[in-house]
């Protein structure tokens, strides 16, 4: 799905931003060209530029009889109007009309205040049950504020910008996906107050971000191992139409319960060869089951019925071992040396703060 390209979009947007406030005013350009990127892979990211816009009046007002306001604003929007231009000339050549994005069977419908409590408190979408770590960003936003009060109200209109948005459309759930996935691309943002919060805190909070951060893990484990359409599959069969709304309202039906079941199945197949082998021969025969009933997916669907990452899938194609295994070795030893990085940077620039203090 879109939401992972445009998030990385949106943390380069927000990255250049930082410097753009800091340095010359010439970097907005940049901003407003990755904005633009979020944009051509989702255009609902579209709610995000006048947050951008309020936040540069607000932190350039101040400069030279406002020429640096001026040229902010005149960089960010010539980085990001063509991209907005390129959208609309897509959907007049797609749909015949610029403001067609091809979303005719779908409104906004929704009643505003039973989007934001599935988004904030239901059991099966709730952001803070799926990212327990979110709770440091709401508890530390009070630290963001008065540390970088231009920054945090950035951070607060992007966030509310997408709840309302996507709290209001008809399927305001994202379909068969793990959690909130529209606000997924907000999630960035809130973790630069969870920072600020954390280098103003002592020991006890930051023991708290790390139990957080340690359940967060956990929670995601499930929904790594097993693709998460198995377990809509599965309650579909015992719910039918009920399903989506058992899954939502009713805790013990909520996929931080049942998508464990789920893997417990798919692990006690893996002792099968021979199912196994079938699986695997209806994946290569490229046999589809589009429009198939729910049983049928779930026994034979290869991506249903196995751990879904892909050196799995590469080793039941008939790769050995060792083709497989230096791949994954060296892809966590990639994932290990940048962490040590970054950690390192943290913490030589949390001793520097702490030495000019």
């Amino acid at each position: 799905m879109s939401e992972p390209l445009t998030a990385l979009f949106f943390i380069l947007a927000l990255y250049l931003t930082l410097k753009a406030a800091a340095g010359s005013a010439r970097s907005y350009f940049y901003v407003g060209c990755a904005l633009g990127g979020a944009l051509l892979v989702r255009p609902a990211s579209a709610v995000a530029v006048p947050c951008y816009l309020i936040f540069i009046l607000l932190k350039e007002k101040d400069g030279e009889r406002g020429r640096r306001l001026l040229q902010g604003l005149g960089y960010f929007l010539t980085g990001c109007v063509p991209f907005v231009a390129g959208v609309l000339w897509y959907n007049f050549i797609r749909f015949g009309s610029i403001a067609d994005a091809g979303y005719q069977s779908h409104g906004f419908t929704t009643p505003l205040w039973v989007g934001m409590a599935g988004h904030l408190i239901t059991p099966g979408k709730s952001i803070f049950l799926y990212n327990p770590f979110l709770l440091i960003t709401v508890v530390g936003f009070y630290d963001f504020i008065k540390a970088r009060p231009k920054e945090a109200l950035l951070v607060c209109l992007i966030f509310l910008s997408h709840l309302v948005l996507y709290s209001k459309w008809d399927v305001w759930t994202g379909g068969m996906c793990w959690g909130s996935r529209f606000l997924l691309v907000t999630f960035p943002y809130l973790m630069v107050s969870a920072g600020v919060f954390l280098e103003k805190r002592g020991t006890f909070w930051r023991a708290v971000a790390i139990v957080l951060f340690l359940a967060g893990v956990i929670v995601q484990l499930p929904s790594l191992v097993v693709n998460v359409s198995r377990y809509h599959y599965t309650l579909r069969l015992q719910y039918r139409d009920a399903m989506m709304d058992r899954l939502i309202y009713t805790a013990h039906d909520s996929p931080l319960i049942g998508q464990w079941k789920e893997v417990k199945k798919v692990i006690a197949d893996l002792k099968n060869r021979d199912y196994l082998k079938e699986l695997t021969s209806y994946a290569t025969q490229q046999k589809s089951f589009t429009g198939a009933g729910d049983e049928e997916l779930l026994k034979y669907g290869l991506a249903l019925n196995v751990p879904n990452v892909w050196w799995v899938y590469l080793y039941l194609y008939g790769f050995p071992l060792r083709v497989i295994l230096p791949l994954v070795c060296f892809l966590i030893t990639i994932a290990l040396i940048s962490g040590a990085g970054i950690l390192r940077r943290v913490v030589s620039s949390s001793e520097c703060e702490g030495k000019i203090q």
